[in-house]
């Protein structure tokens, strides 16, 4: 997590590869780790705790991203 906030990055920007001016990308095997973690991992780590514990709508589909429910 280091190596991606130390950046100034955001978890997403780091699993789509963005690099700032300066900046070295993050090796191969980082990346893909991010995205995991982030992507599969957090949401995954998340749905295990009770509705009434989280501050967010259950209609997450994608951290950062809400699904459109019709309200």
């Amino acid at each position: 997590m280091a190596e991606v906030t130390d950046r100034g990055l955001t978890f997403s920007e780091a699993s789509d590869g963005k690099v700032k001016a300066g900046q070295e990308p993050l090796s191969i095997f980082d990346r893909p780790r991010v995205h995991r973690w982030w992507r599969l991992e957090m949401p995954d780590f998340f749905r295990e705790f009770p509705d009434e514990w989280l501050p967010i709508s259950r209609d997450v589909t994608e951290v950062g991203v809400v699904a459109d429910t019709g309200c």
